[in-house]
């Protein structure tokens, strides 16, 4: 059976209405990936050889090329004074190279310069270059004679959100005399392709010692939006305005994922259907900035545990790549089902070369690009890059409900559910919602079966690494091989801001329009037809025989914790050392099961359950696990 993952969006309504309206996408207001890092990696600081005085040693000389191939997540500090921007691989559309720099409104921590009012525009990100002299070159003197450009390309939005014509992205040249010049801007429009601008250095002020050049983008107070996305910035002498090309080829893209339908899954399941879950070839994007066409060649390696495990020559994958333009190539699958060991990591690299020549010092670094094929306790269709949140944008007060579809090669236990919240510019903290699990919903020849459903009070939001919350299962469920169901319904107007991605998990063809995605109003399922919805939630089953959060199952003494007031209203304190807890579950006579929502460390929100009788689970960080009643009155 194929182990297969479609999205099914059920939108229950008491009245008719656009649905095309009621869910859909929220802009974000941070960048989880850059707060994450800094929470994980406190000890970081940005190189401070930008704040040392001018000297030999500080100067930089022409000619100066970036294309942000080189850094992840902030901009190389050896060329660069500010770590304003954001670089990465997975908001720009078919970049002249893989890595871009993303303006946005978020400073260095992934936070709002300011509050965020959406009326209100004033300065964003900046990206200052290294001081520059522009004197001499090579032990030569320079000057306005000797055609002197910068280059460079810009694209707004990409996969980012929307952008104004009143956001603008500019450049500003360093004057002899310290003053920064305005030299270039574009204001905000729609969607475009990267353009490349052609800058000619021609004024005496600008030919000095510690020349610099800064981009800015001026943007409404909105966050994670507004984008714009530059690359490949050149500046040498000896061009012209018709010097648009580049003795440059490239990796344009990351690779496709190995695997049909997703971008992890757990390497027992892959087992079970190999030939129907591995995909038969790999495709990733390339580019030819040159002037003339040539012929490119593309070889991959894979590897695990440091030793090859296949790949292919460059002599496999060789085909003629016109001028200015761009292709995907087509690789052979190799067998990666003989791996033992948990988790099961494949390193995956990717090197493209012209045959017969090598490209040029300042652009070999585009030529490799380096990713991971992760199989592990659980199951993704997103590659763990948030472009925008998801909910209902519009219920009118009613019921709605999503659902994520997986479907099981072989029988298994669910023991945790993984979601992505982003940060919006709603405030989450008081929504109520329920987590759901099912075992089959109400589609033709089925009825919904609904294995727990648990009340959730606010969005929780985490500072681990991959930004995922993890709700810990504290029953864990038996599933049969075939299809379960995760995700959440509420009955109120709020957009819970689930991770969306809208690469599609890396998968081939995963950014077309997802077919998957059905939507239910009360008068039976209907496939998803808008263009508006491209992507996945970020939803990650976790599944396996042992609980993955905790290391043993050892009893915790009943009188380290004690509940007061018991009876309860709407707040359960708790007396003893709390510090040590990883987990704590509510359970109800019924069976039903309710998650813990925390005040703080010492007290418990339990103004959402019923009057009754019900049992609080403690997991400790050594595994150990009590359970105490108290009632609700």
């Amino acid at each position: 059976m194929i182990l297969r993952l479609s999205i099914i969006l059920s939108i229950i309504l008491l009245f008719g209405g656009n649905i095309w309206a009621q869910i859909g996408e929220i802009p974000l207001n941070e960048n989880k990936r850059l707060s994450h890092y800094r929470a994980a990696y406190p000890e970081y600081k940005w190189n401070t050889r930008a704040l040392e005085k001018y000297g030999q040693d500080d100067t930089l000389e022409l000619p100066f090329f970036e294309d942000f191939t080189s850094e992840d997540i902030y901009p190389d500090s050896s060329k660069w004074r500010d770590n304003d921007v954001y670089v990465n691989r997975h908001f720009p559309i078919k970049p002249p190279s893989y890595g871009v720099a993303t303006f946005d409104f978020l400073n260095e921590f992934g936070s709002p310069y300011k509050t965020l009012q959406k009326d209100l525009t004033g300065g964003g990100d900046t990206l200052s270059s290294q001081a520059i002299d522009l004197t001499s070159k090579g032990g030569a003197s320079i000057g306005p004679q000797d055609s002197v450009y910068l280059s460079f390309y810009y694209q707004p939005r990409g996969l980012g959100d929307f952008i104004k014509s009143t956001d603008s992205l500019l450049l500003e040249f360093l004057s002899d005399s310290g003053s920064w010049e305005k030299i270039w801007a574009v204001p905000g429009k729609g969607f475009s392709s990267f353009v490349q601008v052609m800058i000619p250095i021609t004024e005496n002020q600008f030919f000095h010692k510690a020349f610099q050049f800064r981009f800015v983008n001026w943007t409404h107070y909105w966050g994670n939006n507004n984008h714009w996305h530059l690359d490949f910035i050149y500046l040498n002498s000896g061009r012209s305005m018709n010097d648009i090309y580049s003795d440059d080829y490239s990796i344009q893209s990351s690779p496709t994922s190995l695997l049909k339908r997703y971008a992890a899954m757990p390497y027992e399941h892959f087992l079970e259907d190999v030939s129907g879950e591995l995909e038969d070839s790999v495709y990733i994007g390339i580019t030819n900035n040159n002037d003339q066409s040539i012929t490119a060649l593309v070889r991959y390696d894979h590897e695990f545990n440091g030793s090859n495990i296949g790949g292919t020559l460059f002599s496999e994958n060789s085909a003629t790549l016109v001028a200015r333009s761009n292709s995907v190539r087509k690789l052979p699958i190799q067998d990666i089902s003989g791996l033992s060991g948990f988790p099961v990591v494949v390193d995956r690299k990717f090197f493209i070369k012209e045959n017969g020549a090598t490209n040029p010092t300042p652009y070999q670094e585009n030529d490799e690009f380096h990713s991971q094929q992760i199989f592990d306790r659980y199951f993704a269709y997103d590659d763990g890059s948030a472009e925008t949140g998801f909910g209902f944008n519009d219920l009118n007060g009613k019921e709605g409900a999503v659902a994520v579809r997986f479907e099981l090669n072989k029988p298994d236990t669910l023991r945790g559910i993984g979601m992505y919240f982003t940060h919006n510019i709603n405030v989450l903290g008081d929504v109520r919602y329920n987590l759901d699990i099912w075992r089959s919903i109400a589609r033709p020849g089925r009825e919904d079966d609904l294995a727990t459903s648990i009340p959730i009070k606010g969005v929780k939001y985490t500072t681990d690494i991959n930004g995922y919350y993890y709700f810990l299962l504290s029953e864990p469920i038996a599933l049969s091989a075939g299809d379960f169901y995760v995700g959440w319904t509420q009955g109120s107007d709020f957009n819970l801001g689930v991770g969306f991605d809208k690469n599609g998990g890396n998968l081939y063809q995963g950014v077309a329009l997802n077919k998957d995605i059905f939507f239910n109003v009360g008068e039976g399922w209907q496939e998803n037809t808008s263009s508006d919805l491209v992507g996945v939630p970020m939803i990650r089953p976790i599944v396996g025989k042992s609980n993955p959060f905790v290391s043993s199952t050892k009893s915790m003494k009943q009188s380290i914790l004690t509940l007061y007031p018991n009876p309860a209203y709407d707040v359960l304190n708790i007396e003893g050392n709390t510090q040590r807890l990883t987990n704590a579950v509510i359970h109800g006579l019924d069976g039903r099961e309710h998650l813990v929502n925390w005040i703080n460390d010492k007290t418990i929100d339990v103004s959402a359950l019923k009057s009754g009788i019900y049992l609080l689970k403690f997991i400790d960080s050594d595994g150990r696990i009590a359970a105490q009643k108290f009632v609700i009155d």
